[in-house]
């Protein structure tokens, strides 16, 4: 079973510093093209097979990711701030982003 946690916070101004955007899921709970979706991507950031990205510093206005991937029994813990996220972890972050900012708005 895979179950992930996303949060998203700092950003131009701190726009959120106050309420961070955040989704958890289950992804076995998913309807399955969701579900094979969100694995592949997961699976193509290398986060799971790969050592975590070296911690890059805040800059001013940076976007703070923090990502919590439980899989197989094992979990895996990071934070990642913009501009220095891998390029491989990107789609995975701006799917879970876009997941998230439907939650909030009452559409998912």
């Amino acid at each position: 079973m895979m179950q992930i946690r996303f949060e998203m916070s700092g950003g131009y101004a701190g726009m959120f510093a106050a309420r961070p955007l955040t989704y958890q899921v289950a992804v076995d709970e998913l309807p399955e093209p969701e579900r094979a979706a969100l694995r592949e991507l997961v699976e193509r950031s290398g986060l799971l097979t790969s050592p975590p990205p070296e911690p890059a510093r805040a800059t001013p206005d940076a976007l703070t990711y923090r990502l919590t991937i439980t899989s197989e029994g094992r979990t895996h813990q990071l934070t990642l701030h913009d501009p220095s996220v891998p390029a491989a972890v990107r789609p995975l972050l701006q799917d879970l982003q876009q997941r998230a900012i439907a939650q909030r708005a009452g559409t998912a």
